[in-house]
């Protein structure tokens, strides 16, 4: 009986322990996501991918499709048809530490790449340039890598000043 007992007393303390450590935890977690959500300026949403860490504004109007390419890549477009303006985000695994010739090569079929650039995109160091792409034309794009992914983002070329006001929204998560 008093084995019976001392089990009994046991497992509820256990449980409640439990039961305490779990609400902690989870009361943690939500205020943590709190914390980390950002509030959008006027006639802008956010945006959020957790898996690649990232977080931007972009306007009310622009429609955000997120589109599985395998092996853990993904391109994320976000299209403004009304107003015909765009970018696109194709997020890799990457291994390297820095963008080779090669990759560079392989992603961008024409070879064409002008006016490189060194820059930065929330404290990351990323690579700005022009280039063309056989359906889009002139291009403009920025990529970067960060948290073993490699991030290549494009625009029409004349639509770089609206999207760097758009780049400037970034964060990563």
């Amino acid at each position: 009986m008093k084995k019976n007992l001392l089990v009994i007393g046991i497992c509820l303390i256990l449980g409640g322990g439990g039961y305490v450590y779990y609400s902690l935890l989870h009361e943690s977690r939500i205020s943590t996501l709190e914390a980390l959500s950002r509030t959008a300026p006027d006639g802008f949403s956010e945006y959020r991918n957790d898996r690649y860490h990232i977080s931007l504004f972009h306007a009310n109007g622009a429609a955000v499709e997120e589109h599985q390419e395998g092996y853990g890549a993904m391109t994320i477009t976000v299209e403004n048809t009304a107003k015909v303006r765009g970018y696109q985000i194709f997020v890799v695994p990457y291994g390297e530490t820095t963008i080779t010739e090669e990759r560079f090569l392989a992603d961008i079929p024409s070879g064409v790449r002008t006016d490189v650039q060194q820059e930065s995109i929330d404290g990351i160091e990323a690579v700005s340039f022009y280039s063309q792409d056989l359906e889009l034309g002139d291009t403009f794009e920025f990529w970067f890598i960060r948290g073993g992914y490699l991030y290549e983002v494009t625009t029409l070329k004349g639509l770089e000043p609206w999207f760097r006001e758009r780049l400037a929204t970034w964060k990563f998560i």
